[in-house]
């Protein structure tokens, strides 16, 4: 009995160890690279981005008229700058930029492509257009005007997960962003009325003091709620892979990250907004849990079903599925990556594209302040 039980241990061993170095980093996965190279890819990132910034001054100062933007390749750590106008190519300003820099010859300005953004959004309008994304894309140097197509039912992150780490059984589980919400029908029992959406963030007033203990709220996306007169909304929280909805521990600084055997949970520290075109975005939600994707847009609005439009998004072509919807959009930052910069929530998805609410938005509109480390 004795050798029985070593066996078991054994191999019980193996299959830890097999789990623990299957997991890719979501980063790993978007940027083709090894686990261990995370770390440098970010500072190829953060080098790039403050790069990006002195040469659009640059460009701006010396031929505002004829530039057309600029957007990041990280994996090959080039920036390309699009010019009306070649001879912008022989600043001496732009000398020590040059090792990373690509230039693309364009038709359209920035300016230009603003302008025609706005007329896009107001011939949109005028014909009745609905659900579409309707943005400014750098990189063809074009207003893109996009129907929204939605998610498949089997669509995959960049590489699907091959696990799912188990782990104790929690006495008080922790709601954290990304954790499912779900609606029940409470005059038939147990009837769950439509998909699952996902947690952003947490939030509280501005003037609440912590000794008060004053409320928290929970951000999310308005799908989540249902118009009908003949339901209550009722809303109940499930974490991954969980059967019941019995959370307790409302925590607000917290994303789930389950996923990675090493950082169960990511902290959000701060909030910013996205800066740079190709740049990574991530998100945490119920159903594609943390997955990343370029950042693809930085002007953009969708036209909704009713007749109204979503203002200030951004564009990315994550993954994503509907149970999704309302996650948590963030960044990754140095030098610990268990530590993140809340963007917003996911507010709109479809196929490997999907819309992002910066956060500055929401907290403005609600007079409402981000619960952070």
């Amino acid at each position: 009995m004795k050798y029985i039980y070593f066996l078991i241990i054994f191999i019980f061993t193996l299959q830890i160890y097999s789990t623990v170095h299957a997991y890719q980093h979501p980063l790993a996965i978007l940027w083709e690279i090894q686990n261990g190279q995370v770390i440098y890819y970010l500072k190829r990132e953060e080098v790039l981005a403050i790069t990006e910034t002195s040469v659009s001054t640059i460009i701006e100062t010396i031929g505002k008229d004829a530039f057309g933007g600029i957007y990041a390749d990280i994996k090959m750590n080039k920036l390309t700058v699009n010019i009306k106008d070649p001879s912008l190519e022989n600043s001496l300003l732009l000398d020590k930029y040059r090792d990373c820099l690509l230039f693309n010859i364009v038709n359209r300005s920035l300016d230009e492509l603003k302008v025609q953004f706005v007329v896009t959004i107001r011939d949109a309008k005028r014909f009745g257009m609905s659900d579409h994304y309707i943005y400014i894309d750098i990189e063809v140097n074009d207003v893109i005007t996009r129907p929204n197509l939605p998610p498949g039912p089997n669509t995959q992150p960049f590489g699907p997960r091959k696990h799912v780490p188990i782990r104790p059984r929690q006495v008080n589980p922790k709601v954290l962003g990304g954790a499912g919400i779900f609606n029940r029908n409470m005059k038939h029992k147990g009837i769950v009325i439509r998909k699952t959406c996902s947690i952003g963030f947490y939030a509280h007033g501005k003037n609440s003091r912590p000794e008060n203990n004053p409320p928290s709220y929970i951000i999310t996306t308005r799908s989540c709620y249902i118009k009908d007169s003949n339901l209550s909304n009722y809303l109940y929280i499930r974490n991954w892979g969980a059967n019941s909805s019995q959370v307790k521990d409302l925590k607000g600084i917290g994303i789930r990250n389950t996923d990675d055997p090493s950082d169960s949970e990511l902290f959000i520290t701060d909030a910013r907004p996205a800066t740079i075109i190709g740049g990574h975005i991530c998100h945490s939600g119920f159903g594609t849990h943390v997955t990343c994707g370029n950042i693809k847009a930085l002007t953009a609005i969708y036209l909704n079903e009713d007749g109204s439009s979503s203002k200030g998004l951004i564009i990315t072509d994550m993954n994503t599925r509907y149970e999704d919807i309302g996650g948590t959009v963030f960044f990754y930052k140095l030098p610990e990556l268990r530590y993140v910069d809340l963007f917003g929530i996911l507010v709109i998805l479809g196929s490997n594209l999907a819309a992002a609410l910066p956060s500055n938005i929401i907290l403005e509109n609600t007079d409402l302040v981000l619960y952070k480390l």
